[in-house]
């Protein structure tokens, strides 16, 4: 692939060349990506590796070519780079970090879907990050939500209000023993919030990002983290809060 040095507006300081505000610390970071903190692509590059940025070495790379890399595309969202997903079948990151260890996992996802509902299969694959036997899809071609992040079960289908193609939305998941929850910029009720109690956490050895089992994926990412235990009000307080900065995304996630 095609490489240069490309320095943020921000300023060279900081991890990757940004120098906006650290992310907070909180114990149960497993693993934080934040394309527009990688330099040295050009607009349209494909991503390798996606550096986890939480400094415990649980990078994504992929077996594919370098045409079927997630591409990296600047001044996306808030002047920020982002992943684009690019639509080739079980490409994306395919190679991710080993998450079969983890018994629960709070994952915020800040994405943007191509259209929704999907017009192709090839758009709707943002992650296989549980062990179901069915793909996830968010969105689905028939509108609806199928999910198994963290999961033994896939959730579906699932309604929801929020268009996932009107604009970047905060997509969180939460899975533990007794949970699985999917809310979309923070919704405690109406469709983008689910809740139900009955939960097996299941996670895979070799997970796929921006991309699912049949499916490849346009979705945009500007943000995946990764947390091994449900996030006290606290803690997911302060990951929104870091969100919303002028300087990070800039935008009213919830």
């Amino acid at each position: 692939m095609s490489m240069i040095i490309n320095p943020f507006f921000f300023g060279a300081s900081g991890g990757g060349g940004f120098s906006g505000p650290d992310f907070p610390s909180i114990a149960d970071e497993w693993a934080r990506y934040e394309p527009f903190r990688e330099t040295g692509y050009n607009d349209g590059d494909g991503i390798e590796p996606l550096t986890d940025w939480s400094g415990n070495g649980r990078d994504w790379t992929s077996t594919g070519a370098d045409n079927t890399l997630p591409q990296y595309k600047v001044n996306v969202l808030n002047g920020l780079a982002v992943a684009n997903g690019n639509h080739v079948n079980n490409a994306g990151w395919n190679t991710g970090p080993d998450m079969s260890g983890l018994t629960a996992v709070h994952v915020f996802i800040v994405m943007l879907a191509s259209d929704d509902p999907a017009t192709d299969l090839n758009q709707t694959g943002l992650w296989n990050i549980g062990t179901a036997s069915d793909s996830a899809h968010v969105p689905y071609t028939n509108g609806f939500l199928y999910d198994d992040a963290g999961s033994t079960v896939r959730q579906g289908p699932l309604n929801h209000d929020t268009n996932l193609a009107s604009a970047y939305r905060l997509y969180e998941i939460i899975s533990t023993s007794s949970e699985w929850t999917r809310k979309i910029n923070g919704a405690t009720g109406g469709n983008d919030f689910f809740t139900t109690g009955s939960n097996t956490v299941g996670c895979p050895s070799s997970p796929t990002l921006l991309a699912a089992s049949g499916a490849g994926s346009r979705h945009k990412m500007a943000g995946l983290y990764i947390f091994s235990a449900k996030l006290s009000s606290g803690d997911r307080t302060s990951v929104i809060d870091y969100l919303n900065d002028p300087d990070i995304f800039d935008t009213s996630f919830s």
